[in-house]
């Protein structure tokens, strides 16, 4: 589940890349998007930061 929260900020930061590197301006959509993407992963982070970790047998 994790590797698929980090090929997921790859795609929430495409237009970020592209506005950088090409002076392409993202549409608003697309912030809004990307923006939903990043605090989901941020949300899984901070939940998994805070769960205990179980102990090995």
């Amino acid at each position: 589940a994790e590797i698929m929260l980090i090929v997921l900020i790859e795609f929430a930061l495409g237009p970020i890349w592209v506005w950088l590197g090409f002076g392409e301006r993202p549409s608003a959509t697309a912030l809004a998007g990307g923006s939903l993407v990043l605090a989901a992963v941020a949300g899984r982070a901070l939940v998994m930061l805070r769960s205990p970790i179980p102990e090995s047998a």
